[in-house]
Formats: C-alpha cells, structure tokens, sequence
C-alpha cells in the first residue's frame, strides 16, 4: 500500500465542490453521496446550496494544497453531530485518506461542536466504509426498512484541551 501524502483539514469552500463533484461519476453515485436533495449533475454553487453547506460544516481534506477528500459535520439535538457526504478522491483511495477524514472531523466534531455522540450513514453494501467505522468505534444503531442504510452511532471522548 502506497503511503499516505500529509494532510490537513480546513473549512470547505465552494470550490473545492468543483473537484468533488469530478468525483462523482452519475447521479447513483451522488444520491449515495449526498443525499436526495443534491441534484444530478450539479454544479459547485448549487450543491453548496442543496447541501445546505458553509465554512463552519463543510471540511475539505487536503494533500498539500489540493482537496483529496470532503466532508460535513451537521450540528443536531443533544450535542450529537451528524458525519455526512464523506468522500476521498477515486485515485486516493485505499492509502488511509478515509480514515485520516474520519479522525479530522471526529477531532473537530469534538473540539469545536462539543459533541458527545457522532453518527454517520454508511450503505450495507459499502464493506469498506463500513469495516472503517467499526474500527473508529462506531456501532450499528439501525438500519432502513429496506436494510440497505445502517445508521452508525458512537460515544466522544472528552474534548481536548
């Protein structure tokens, strides 16, 4: 397995979706994404639009200074925040980009959100994702009345600092 470039997370901006979005080959692939409300093909305003994203919810993960990954911590109830729209480049994938993201934004959920629990929406047939987030501590809460979307819940640490 090749090494992994250094990295480091910053807020997102809309043009990173730019590069995102080549990421994204059809709009099976952007509904498994991103969700029902981000239109197939998009454009980098309008899916920063639809995914009702900003600076403050919206991480870009960078190889020096070029986005090889994305996503979204989205604040609820109860200081339980929301992981969604990860995504690492098709040509960075299995050098340990994801879990690079996964510790970033469980890093920033906990320091700047205060979170006490992070969930995330993993597909059943997504195997890798999935054995990721088992290995990050996440556990199978529920899964859709079709079985095809686990809802994937686990505990923070406290934060840092």
């Amino acid at each position: 397995m090749p090494c992994a470039p250094l990295t480091t997370l910053r807020p997102a901006r809309v043009d990173d979706l730019g590069r995102v979005l080549g990421w994204v080959p059809d709009a099976e692939a952007c509904r498994r994404w991103a969700g029902p409300n981000v239109s197939f093909p998009a454009t980098p305003n309008g899916a920063w639009l639809e995914m009702a994203a900003s600076p403050d919810n919206a991480f870009a993960l960078l190889a020096d200074t070029v986005p090889v990954g994305f996503g979204q911590l989205l604040a609820g109830d109860h200081r339980v925040v929301h992981m969604a729209r990860l995504i690492v480049a098709p040509g960075h994938r299995g050098r340990g980009l994801g879990r690079r993201l996964c510790e970033a934004l469980i890093a920033t959920a906990c320091d700047d959100f205060a979170a006490r629990r992070l969930t995330l929406n993993v597909y059943a047939d997504n195997h890798v994702a999935h054995a990721l987030y088992r290995s990050l501590g996440f556990s199978e809460l529920l899964r859709d009345d079709a079985g095809e979307v686990i809802l994937m819940s686990r505990p923070t640490l406290p934060p840092r600092g």
